[in-house]
């Protein structure tokens, strides 16, 4: 039985905080076992945000890093640039197609970027939605390893799938019908042809047995409503894929505003960078803002600060935030905090002991995408053809 199929992207744009850790690199460790996993530099919707190129390049290489330094194994997923695969682009105009502009205007990341910046709303930040189905649907994805920021996209990724595979199997059966009737109508007209030309039977019969003969593996086909050009028109050309996020941690908020995401977009007091050192990192979470209660609850709407801190212990420890609050129960703020720095601290060690030895030589990372983007062309390339078989493109 084949593994199910995963996928996921992490932007090269800025220092990754320890939101992305959380909800990203740590809980796309345990897939490369379980699943076919495919994990990506998305570059190309880095920038729809202006970056410097030298930065780019190397925070293209430094998210490869910090993948591995978080566990996951080359060898046992394919780990690429998103732009070392044109498949993506190459799809992600075709199922430009496929998507509605008030799907993509409803989409709030996008409403939150164009008013970040007014000075750049392009056509790319409002069509990233569509790139991004395009880079899970590439790999026949079973399932999106997502912080919860992403699902609205993800909803988008499975509209747009589901409407391509109705419109082209309504077009298929269309053609299968049509092409028998075709085929026939040849035959007829051939017979009819030769016979004014004064043709003998024994001759109409052998050209018509040759015609017959020539088409007949693609009319067993068409008969069986088999498979054409290497598509099966009983499959549909996309799988449906879903949404996964981790049991605790998924969207971890800013430590000073916690009603919105750490984001390393915005960094500042509040955002711990994985880069951060562990006198840093303390300070930082020290400092957190609670709330004037002082007693410890799981409450994100009413307590969001404390609610924060609570999810990130969770995280660190791999429990959820609701019985974190209960082992917490009479504890106060203080004790909160200290625990959460400590647990932070020892996490962020070890990651950024492996993560500095992997940039400091980049000749092993280099070889590493160039593998992962080997495997990665060979299954984009299938479903690219697939896509344009199925929309009618001639092909090779």
């Amino acid at each position: 039985m084949s593994k199910p199929v995963c996928f996921s992207g992490v932007q090269p744009s800025g220092n990754p905080t320890l939101g992305n850790y959380i909800g990203a690199f740590r809980p796309f460790t345990a897939y490369q076992n379980s699943h076919n996993a495919y994990f990506c530099v998305v570059d190309h919707h880095a920038i729809t945000v202006r970056q410097d190129p030298k930065e780019l390049r190397e925070n293209s290489f430094a998210v490869a890093a910090w993948y591995i330094a978080s566990g996951l194994n080359p060898a046992d997923c394919t780990l690429f640039i998103q732009s070392h695969v044109p498949a993506h682009v190459e799809l992600g105009w075709i199922l430009n197609t496929f998507a509605q502009i008030g799907e993509l205007e409803r989409m709030t990341q996008y409403k939150d970027k164009a008013a970040r910046y007014m000075d750049n709303v392009n056509v790319g930040l409002f069509g990233y939605p569509v790139l991004m189905a395009a880079d899970i649907l590439l790999y026949n994805t079973d399932e999106v390893p997502v912080g919860d920021d992403q699902i609205q996209h993800i909803e988008l990724c499975r509209d747009i799938a589901t409407r391509f595979n109705e419109n082209t199997l309504r077009k298929s059966s269309h053609f299968i019908s049509q092409s028998k009737e075709i085929m026939n109508d040849h035959l007829a007209r051939l017979r009819k042809d030769l016979k004014r030309k004064g043709k003998s039977d024994e001759f109409i019969w052998e050209m018509l047995e040759q015609e017959r003969n020539f088409a007949s593996s693609l009319k067993d086909k068409l008969d069986d409503l088999d498979h054409l050009d290497g598509w099966n028109y009983h499959d549909s050309v996309f799988n449906i894929p879903k949404a996964v996020t981790p049991i605790a941690g998924a969207r971890v908020k800013d430590l000073r505003e916690p009603t919105r995401k750490m984001s390393k977009s915005l960094p500042g007091a509040g955002c711990i960078l994985l880069s951060d050192s562990p006198d840093v990192a303390f300070k930082k979470i020290k400092s957190a803002v609670t709330d004037t209660e002082n007693y410890i609850a799981y409450d994100p709407i009413n307590k969001p600060g404390v609610s924060n801190l609570i999810e990130i212990l969770g995280a660190c420890m791999n429990r959820s935030p609701q019985m974190i609050a209960e082992e917490l129960d009479g504890y106060q703020y203080g004790f909160l905090k200290n625990l959460v720095a400590d647990a932070v601290v020892s996490m962020l060690r070890p990651l950024q002991s492996e993560y500095n030895h992997l940039m400091d030589d980049k000749f092993e990372l280099t070889m590493i995408l160039r593998r992962g983007a080997v495997k990665a062309n060979e299954t984009a390339s299938a479903t690219l053809k697939r896509v344009k078989d199925s929309l009618g493109y001639v092909t090779f």
